[in-house]
Protein backbone atom coordinates (compact mmCIF):
# COMPACT_ATOMS: atom_id res chain seq x y z
CA UNK A 1 0.00 0.00 0.00
CA UNK A 2 1.55 3.35 -1.29
CA UNK A 3 2.16 5.75 1.64
CA UNK A 4 1.57 9.66 1.15
CA UNK A 5 3.85 11.90 3.31
CA UNK A 6 1.48 15.17 4.15
CA UNK A 7 3.30 17.47 5.98
CA UNK A 8 7.00 18.17 7.75
CA UNK A 9 8.77 20.04 10.27
CA UNK A 10 12.03 20.26 12.02
CA UNK A 11 14.11 22.56 14.54
CA UNK A 12 17.58 21.55 13.62
CA UNK A 13 20.98 23.89 14.55
CA UNK A 14 20.98 26.50 12.02
CA UNK A 15 17.43 25.87 10.78
CA UNK A 16 13.71 25.80 12.01
CA UNK A 17 12.09 24.94 9.57
CA UNK A 18 12.57 22.06 6.04
CA UNK A 19 12.91 25.21 3.95
CA UNK A 20 15.60 27.09 5.68
CA UNK A 21 17.41 23.95 6.43
CA UNK A 22 17.07 23.01 2.06
CA UNK A 23 18.89 27.00 2.13
CA UNK A 24 21.32 26.16 4.68
CA UNK A 25 22.16 22.88 2.16
CA UNK A 26 22.23 24.81 -1.03
CA UNK A 27 24.42 27.67 0.51
CA UNK A 28 26.96 25.38 2.17
CA UNK A 29 26.59 26.43 5.37
CA UNK A 30 27.62 24.59 8.35
CA UNK A 31 25.78 24.69 11.83
CA UNK A 32 28.75 23.45 13.75
CA UNK A 33 30.87 26.34 15.88
CA UNK A 34 32.82 26.56 19.27
CA UNK A 35 30.78 25.41 22.36
CA UNK A 36 29.48 28.73 23.69
CA UNK A 37 30.29 29.37 27.71
CA UNK A 38 26.80 29.15 28.96
CA UNK A 39 26.23 25.94 27.53
CA UNK A 40 30.07 24.81 28.54
CA UNK A 41 33.02 25.44 30.49
CA UNK A 42 35.60 24.16 28.11
CA UNK A 43 38.42 25.45 30.81
CA UNK A 44 36.73 22.51 33.01
CA UNK A 45 35.82 20.21 30.66
CA UNK A 46 38.12 20.21 27.62
CA UNK A 47 41.04 18.20 26.63
CA UNK A 48 42.34 17.82 23.34
CA UNK A 49 43.73 14.36 24.52
CA UNK A 50 41.36 11.27 23.70
CA UNK A 51 40.01 9.00 25.86
CA UNK A 52 39.87 11.34 29.01
CA UNK A 53 37.34 10.45 31.50
CA UNK A 54 34.60 13.17 32.32
CA UNK A 55 36.58 15.67 29.45
CA UNK A 56 35.32 16.32 25.81
CA UNK A 57 37.81 16.38 23.13
CA UNK A 58 36.37 18.52 20.95
CA UNK A 59 35.07 22.64 21.24
CA UNK A 60 33.04 22.32 18.88
CA UNK A 61 29.10 21.45 18.85
CA UNK A 62 25.78 22.44 17.14
CA UNK A 63 22.87 23.84 18.66
CA UNK A 64 19.19 24.77 18.66
CA UNK A 65 18.24 28.14 18.83
CA UNK A 66 16.50 28.99 22.22
CA UNK A 67 13.47 30.37 20.86
CA UNK A 68 10.38 31.17 23.25
CA UNK A 69 7.52 28.44 23.23
CA UNK A 70 4.78 29.09 20.33
CA UNK A 71 1.18 28.78 20.65
CA UNK A 72 0.99 25.10 20.42
CA UNK A 73 2.60 24.57 24.10
CA UNK A 74 0.34 27.14 25.60
CA UNK A 75 -2.48 25.31 24.29
CA UNK A 76 -0.75 22.87 26.98
CA UNK A 77 -2.10 22.01 30.75
CA UNK A 78 0.75 25.14 32.58
CA UNK A 79 1.12 22.29 35.29
CA UNK A 80 2.28 19.84 32.50
CA UNK A 81 4.38 22.01 31.11
CA UNK A 82 6.11 22.62 34.72
CA UNK A 83 7.13 18.82 35.09
CA UNK A 84 8.36 17.85 31.19
CA UNK A 85 11.38 17.38 30.07
CA UNK A 86 11.77 20.81 27.66
CA UNK A 87 13.02 18.22 24.70
CA UNK A 88 9.53 16.79 24.91
CA UNK A 89 8.12 20.22 24.71
CA UNK A 90 10.26 20.74 21.28
CA UNK A 91 9.67 17.71 20.13
CA UNK A 92 5.34 18.45 20.67
CA UNK A 93 5.96 22.06 18.90
CA UNK A 94 7.44 20.71 15.82
CA UNK A 95 4.77 17.76 15.46
CA UNK A 96 1.76 20.56 15.07
CA UNK A 97 3.75 22.61 12.89
CA UNK A 98 4.02 19.01 10.87
CA UNK A 99 0.62 19.03 10.94
CA UNK A 100 -0.20 22.62 9.86
CA UNK A 101 2.26 21.56 6.96
CA UNK A 102 -0.36 19.56 6.02
CA UNK A 103 -3.25 21.42 5.64
CA UNK A 104 -4.36 20.10 9.07
CA UNK A 105 -5.28 22.11 12.37
CA UNK A 106 -3.21 19.73 14.84
CA UNK A 107 -5.61 20.55 17.78
CA UNK A 108 -8.83 19.50 15.54
CA UNK A 109 -8.06 16.79 13.51
CA UNK A 110 -10.22 15.06 11.39
CA UNK A 111 -8.90 11.62 12.42
CA UNK A 112 -7.89 10.48 15.93
CA UNK A 113 -6.85 7.16 15.23
CA UNK A 114 -3.39 8.29 14.47
CA UNK A 115 0.09 6.96 15.99
CA UNK A 116 3.39 8.84 17.58
CA UNK A 117 6.81 7.27 17.04
CA UNK A 118 9.65 9.12 18.03
CA UNK A 119 12.85 7.86 17.71
CA UNK A 120 14.93 9.03 21.11
CA UNK A 121 17.48 7.70 23.15
CA UNK A 122 18.37 10.33 25.34
CA UNK A 123 16.66 10.78 28.77
CA UNK A 124 16.29 13.94 29.96
CA UNK A 125 19.11 15.80 32.33
CA UNK A 126 16.26 15.85 35.12
CA UNK A 127 16.97 12.92 35.89
CA UNK A 128 20.11 12.77 37.68
CA UNK A 129 18.96 15.80 39.25
CA UNK A 130 16.35 14.12 40.64
CA UNK A 131 18.58 10.95 41.59
CA UNK A 132 20.77 13.33 43.69
CA UNK A 133 17.93 14.54 45.43
CA UNK A 134 16.49 11.11 46.18
CA UNK A 135 20.01 9.21 47.34
CA UNK A 136 21.25 12.62 48.76
CA UNK A 137 21.15 11.00 52.75
CA UNK A 138 22.83 7.80 50.95
CA UNK A 139 25.43 9.83 49.17
CA UNK A 140 26.25 11.63 52.78
CA UNK A 141 26.72 8.65 54.40
CA UNK A 142 29.32 7.14 51.87
CA UNK A 143 31.41 10.33 52.32
CA UNK A 144 31.35 9.99 56.07
CA UNK A 145 34.29 7.49 56.51
CA UNK A 146 36.48 9.34 54.27
CA UNK A 147 35.53 12.45 56.13
CA UNK A 148 36.51 11.13 59.22
CA UNK A 149 40.01 10.95 58.23
CA UNK A 150 40.09 14.56 57.51
CA UNK A 151 40.88 17.21 60.07
CA UNK A 152 37.15 18.32 59.59
CA UNK A 153 36.21 15.34 61.31
CA UNK A 154 33.38 15.59 64.31
CA UNK A 155 31.54 18.42 62.17
CA UNK A 156 29.09 16.23 61.13
CA UNK A 157 29.95 17.10 57.35
CA UNK A 158 28.28 14.17 55.70
CA UNK A 159 24.75 15.43 57.37
CA UNK A 160 25.33 19.35 56.16
CA UNK A 161 26.63 17.63 52.48
CA UNK A 162 23.34 15.90 52.60
CA UNK A 163 20.82 19.08 53.55
CA UNK A 164 23.15 21.26 50.83
CA UNK A 165 22.02 18.65 47.95
CA UNK A 166 18.58 18.45 49.04
CA UNK A 167 18.18 22.26 49.39
CA UNK A 168 19.71 22.60 45.84
CA UNK A 169 17.78 19.85 44.10
CA UNK A 170 14.43 20.05 46.20
CA UNK A 171 12.22 21.03 43.26
CA UNK A 172 13.36 17.48 42.02
CA UNK A 173 12.79 15.39 45.19
CA UNK A 174 10.55 12.23 45.02
CA UNK A 175 9.06 10.93 42.02
CA UNK A 176 8.61 13.18 39.01
CA UNK A 177 6.43 12.28 35.97
CA UNK A 178 7.47 13.42 32.69
CA UNK A 179 10.81 12.86 31.96
CA UNK A 180 10.80 9.70 31.32
CA UNK A 181 12.23 8.64 27.84
CA UNK A 182 8.86 7.24 26.96
CA UNK A 183 7.12 10.08 27.68
CA UNK A 184 7.84 11.87 24.76
CA UNK A 185 5.47 10.37 22.31
CA UNK A 186 2.68 10.31 25.49
CA UNK A 187 2.96 14.34 25.72
CA UNK A 188 2.28 14.66 21.64
CA UNK A 189 -0.35 11.84 21.74
CA UNK A 190 -2.23 13.09 25.15
CA UNK A 191 -1.44 16.80 24.43
CA UNK A 192 -3.52 16.43 20.47
CA UNK A 193 -6.05 13.89 21.76
CA UNK A 194 -4.89 11.06 19.50
CA UNK A 195 -5.85 7.57 20.36
CA UNK A 196 -3.20 5.78 18.55
CA UNK A 197 0.19 4.28 19.79
CA UNK A 198 2.54 5.84 21.16
CA UNK A 199 6.15 4.39 20.72
CA UNK A 200 9.35 5.33 21.21
CA UNK A 201 11.73 3.17 19.46
CA UNK A 202 15.60 3.72 21.13
CA UNK A 203 17.98 2.37 18.48
CA UNK A 204 21.03 4.56 18.75
CA UNK A 205 21.78 6.54 16.11
CA UNK A 206 18.72 4.39 14.13
CA UNK A 207 16.41 5.58 16.22
CA UNK A 208 14.60 7.84 13.18
CA UNK A 209 14.75 5.73 10.62
CA UNK A 210 13.05 2.89 12.94
CA UNK A 211 10.44 4.76 14.20
CA UNK A 212 9.47 5.73 10.41
CA UNK A 213 9.95 2.13 9.68
CA UNK A 214 7.39 1.16 12.58
CA UNK A 215 5.14 3.99 11.60
CA UNK A 216 5.29 2.74 7.76
CA UNK A 217 4.54 -1.08 8.93
CA UNK A 218 1.62 0.16 10.92
CA UNK A 219 0.29 1.88 8.37
CA UNK A 220 0.31 -0.65 5.92
CA UNK A 221 -1.52 -2.87 8.45
CA UNK A 222 -4.65 -1.48 8.53
CA UNK A 223 -3.76 -0.66 12.09
CA UNK A 224 -4.02 3.52 12.10
CA UNK A 225 -4.70 5.77 10.08
CA UNK A 226 -2.51 8.59 10.03
CA UNK A 227 1.34 8.31 11.58
CA UNK A 228 3.39 11.18 13.11
CA UNK A 229 7.17 9.79 12.92
CA UNK A 230 9.66 11.57 13.82
CA UNK A 231 13.20 12.10 15.96
CA UNK A 232 14.38 14.28 18.97
CA UNK A 233 17.87 14.21 19.89
CA UNK A 234 19.65 16.45 22.52
CA UNK A 235 22.79 15.24 24.31
CA UNK A 236 23.73 16.70 27.42
CA UNK A 237 27.48 16.94 28.85
CA UNK A 238 27.31 13.53 30.61
CA UNK A 239 26.61 12.13 27.17
CA UNK A 240 28.99 14.23 25.35
CA UNK A 241 32.28 12.98 27.60
CA UNK A 242 30.81 9.33 27.60
CA UNK A 243 31.14 9.27 23.63
CA UNK A 244 34.51 11.43 24.10
CA UNK A 245 35.95 8.51 26.61
CA UNK A 246 34.73 5.58 24.12
CA UNK A 247 36.71 7.99 21.63
CA UNK A 248 33.22 7.99 19.01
Amino acid sequence: MPIAIVGMACQLPGADSPERFWEMLIEGRSAIREIPSEKLELNLYYDPREKIAGKVSSRLGAFLSQKPWGEAVSRLPSNLVETVDPVHLRFFETATEAFSDSGYDPFDLPCRDVGVYVGHDSPSSQVGDQTIANYSAMLGNQLAPVLSETSLAGTDLSQRFAQRIQKRFEHQSGFQSGIQTSDIAGLTSRGLGLSGPALVVDAACASSLQAVYSAVRALQSGRIKMALAGGAADWKLDTIAEFSKAGA
